[in-house]
């Protein structure tokens, strides 16, 4: 019974007491919503490196494309069913490299 007295006697305690309360639920909330914004930013940030990557590949995409268009279009003939310059000859064959991409230098991917 002395121990209920105890609190009936100290209204200063009991307003710590709601104060330390308020203040731990303020806390609480401000921690939720901080994790809520880093888990956005995280997000935000993942979004701009998959946008940056998508970019990237579509440039070197285009480059491969034009640096490998030369060799791909055909040379004008003369009308005669042969390129100009060429011989009737038999061409030999010329031991082409592999492309850099399957090269053991390159290493895996």
């Amino acid at each position: 019974m002395e121990h209920e007295a105890a609190h009936d006697r100290d209204p200063f305690g009991k307003k710590i007491g709601v104060l330390a309360a308020v203040i731990g639920v303020f806390l609480v909330v401000v921690t939720i919503e901080s994790h809520r914004a880093h888990t956005q930013a995280v997000i935000v940030r993942t979004e701009a490196n998959d946008q940056w990557a998508f970019y990237q590949a579509k440039s070197l995409k285009r480059h491969t494309l034009e640096v490998g268009r030369p060799s791909v279009t055909p040379k004008k003939s003369n009308g005669m069913g042969r390129r100009p310059g060429k011989s009737r000859t038999k061409p030999t064959k010329k031991r082409r490299k592999p492309p850099l991409w399957k090269s053991r230098r390159c290493g895996s991917i």
